[in-house]
């Protein structure tokens, strides 16, 4: 169930009083807080009827009895338990369960994820909601940054959407962070541009790691070497582990149109979770050129060189070295 379905249902009279969310994405879990302290509590009745603290300094007991007490000059009373991981003892809520307190919503925010074999955590998914976010994955992230951007009312061109995903992979933090810069431009009525996402992300619109991308896919050695170098040179703009990252990424895309080649476009576009088929030839033109067991290959180089440009057995290499070494190293990739 996506966040944004659990918030809606907590905020229908149909909600149950008591929920579990456990995501290892902060991002969910701080998504859930905030609407739920901006909207579930009237703000002239917050006061006396909303509480929001970390479970541990809390305790149990102590957290429970408060979701016993009945509203003050409200018809509801919201408490949030946050870092509900750090209390191993949940035993108490048992108790609770069997008799909750319909006029409050008593909301569980773990981080790390309980034991399910605890008699607690099976009562809980008995009487309670207990709801999992789970990470992205990629045939997620297209549904999620359109979903997001309507939330934001912004409106991207397709091609703009699969360059973000291609940059910032499966954060949802990060495509939050770049939508509010982005939308301190858009105009209304104005769809978002593969142009506007380059420019605002603060990226040089002729040395950046799309270029870098598609220099690699027509293995032009002299472009590659020449836009890397710049970007080499411009560290801060495009960080090595940014870089390394969504050229894995790419490497993935690229592998699939290997092994998929024989697909249509559509169902190839669908399987690499594009939302146009703007960059569709791209990738089909990287498959032609490289054999499979050389972008296997690269694979290996660039878990190297993150695993290096991330401070281990870097030896005297900084990070303008490993941009030079990872290029040298992928566009001298076999050719068959």
């Amino acid at each position: 169930m996506p966040y944004q379905e659990v918030i809606k249902q907590m905020l229908t009279n149909s909600r149950k009083p008591v929920y579990l969310i456990v995501s290892e994405e902060h991002y969910y879990l701080d998504k859930v807080l905030q609407k739920l302290q901006d909207q579930f509590i009237p703000p002239e009745a917050r006061d006396f009827n909303l509480l929001v603290t970390l479970a541990r300094e809390t305790g149990v007991p102590a957290l429970l009895d408060l979701a016993r007490e009945f509203p003050f000059l409200s018809d509801r009373r919201l408490i949030i338990a946050r870092e509900a991981q750090e209390v191993k003892d949940w035993e108490p809520l048992i108790a609770y369960l069997s008799r909750p307190n319909p006029a409050c919503l008593l909301v569980l925010l773990f981080s790390g994820k309980p034991d399910g074999r605890m008699a607690w955590v099976k009562k809980a998914k008995e009487l309670a909601q207990y709801t999992e976010l789970k990470s992205l994955s990629d045939g997620q992230v297209s549904g999620f940054v359109k979903a997001l951007a309507k939330e934001k009312g912004l409106s991207f061109e397709d091609d703009a959407v699969d360059l973000l995903v291609d940059y910032i992979g499966n954060d949802p933090s990060a495509f939050d962070n770049e939508f509010d810069k982005l939308a301190i431009i858009a105009s209304k009525g104005k769809k978002i541009s593969r142009d506007d996402v380059t420019r605002f992300s603060g990226l040089s619109r002729e040395f950046n790691v799309f270029e870098l991308q598609r220099a690699l896919a027509k293995r032009d050695k002299a472009d590659i070497y020449r836009i890397a170098s710049n970007m080499a040179n411009q560290t801060k703009v495009s960080p090595l582990v940014m870089t390394v990252g969504a050229l894995f990424r790419y490497f993935q895309k690229v592998w699939f149109a290997k092994v998929y080649e024989r697909k249509p476009d559509d169902e190839l576009s669908k399987l690499l979770g594009l939302s146009s088929r703007y960059f569709l030839s791209e990738y089909r033109e990287a498959a032609a050129n490289y054999p499979l067991f050389a972008i296997e290959m690269a694979f290996g180089i660039l878990k190297s060189i993150d695993h290096r440009g991330k401070g281990m057995d870097t030896g005297a290499a900084g990070e303008g070295d490993l941009y030079l070494e990872m290029v040298l190293r992928l566009s001298g990739l076999p050719y068959k």
